[in-house]
């Protein structure tokens, strides 16, 4: 049917403007605009003209630019993160701790501390503030839980991304018993999801039947955990009187998207 419109366009609407508008070239009088306008069309039509000659005499140094240039993108395809969204490096962290479901508050603030401390010792780490209870970051913020904000140093004095930070805290995070920290690098863009997480990444699985909702929280990750860079998981659950129960999964951007 476009076809058929611009069909009878071209043969009607098109000469009668045309008819109306042009005007005969002995009768035609080109403003300055025109004239200015005409010299310049005409200049760029002789530089490509002579542009063109060249390529068409060095055709050797041409073939050589199009293969650099195929193989470069190649090089940048493979070079390039091919995340749903680049890792940023911000100079800012972000980390919720989850304890047991019977951990007190001041058990709570304890282990903060020493996770602080740890985090502080870096030097790579600027200041570490936190806090214990209401307000945490994580899908179980109020409970046994707590959150820490970290500024890093400019990258010129710590010379190691953020994401690097993280892997280098890690194993010391892991020697704090009872408790389990996770932290990632904040984004200006990307990340997030339908909740807030522990992690930067997350997929979330409703269902009024915990057994279904767990049964199938495995079956999804199952495939994943064999993927060669595994990320770091962080599976939750939880129950609402009035909601359907929800399973959880955050997955902590490690070297996988």
């Amino acid at each position: 049917m476009a076809i058929l419109i611009s069909l009878v366009i071209s043969l009607t609407t098109t000469p009668m403007m045309c008819s109306l508008l042009l005007e005969r070239e002995g009768r035609r009088k080109i403003s300055r605009f025109g004239r200015a306008f005409e010299r310049a069309f005409e200049s760029l039509r002789l530089e490509y003209l002579r542009t063109l000659e060249w390529a068409l005499d060095h055709r050797r140094i041409m073939l050589s630019i199009l293969i650099a240039t195929v193989a470069l993108n190649v090089f940048m395809y493979v070079v390039i993160p091919k995340g749903f969204f680049p890792q940023q490096d911000t100079g800012q962290l972000q980390g919720g701790i989850r304890g047991d479901a019977t951990s007190s508050f001041q058990l709570m603030k304890t282990k903060l501390e020493q996770v602080a401390k740890i985090i502080q010792d870096d030097p790579a780490v600027s200041t570490v503030t936190g806090s214990v209870g209401a307000g945490g970051f994580g899908p179980a913020s109020g409970g046994p839980t707590a959150n820490v904000t970290i500024a890093l140093k400019a990258l010129s004095v710590r010379r190691t991304s953020a994401d690097q930070v993280i892997a280098r805290l890690r194993p010391k995070l892991l020697e704090v018993t009872g408790v389990s920290t996770y932290l990632q690098a904040i984004q200006d863009l990307g990340g997030g999801g339908g909740r807030s997480a522990n992690s930067q990444y997350q997929w979330t699985l409703l269902g009024m039947i915990s057994l279904s909702c767990a049964r199938g929280r495995r079956s999804c990750a199952r495939p994943c955990r064999t993927c060669r860079k595994s990320p770091t998981w962080t599976p939750t659950c939880s129950r609402a009187d009035s909601r359907p129960i929800s399973s959880s999964t955050a997955i902590r951007r490690h070297g996988w998207a």
